[in-house]
């Protein structure tokens, strides 16, 4: 038996063709939980959902955005709680555990 899973009914193309702006991603901003328990604005989204295509966006907007994305990444550096010391003697415990096998160090000179 052969079946179509593709194949849209009439009545889904008729509800479709009725309002075409439900085809299109909306372009208000959305907000979801952080991890922290803030509310975090996403950015709209910017393709339509029915040819997948890209919606454009004005200079001030893109610039807007990657600010808030250089925002972001600060936010994460800055939840980075743990102390550099971890990190060096993480690479101390690893050289020398290189050095009983008979292996070059990997991180020798960056502690």
């Amino acid at each position: 038996m052969h079946t179509n899973r593709n194949r849209s009914s009439a009545t889904d193309k008729a509800s479709s063709d009725t309002n075409d702006a439900d085809g299109i991603a909306p372009r208000n901003p959305t907000e979801k939980s952080g991890t922290s328990g803030e509310k975090k604005r996403l950015p709209r989204p910017g393709v339509d959902r029915n040819t997948g295509q890209a919606i454009p966006i004005s200079e001030i907007e893109w610039q807007e955005r990657v600010a808030a994305l250089e925002q972001d990444l600060i936010d994460i550096d800055q939840q980075d709680d743990t102390p550099d010391e971890v990190y060096e003697q993480f690479m101390r415990d690893l050289d020398e555990e290189r050095s009983r096998q008979g292996r070059p160090p990997a991180f020798q000179g960056y502690y």
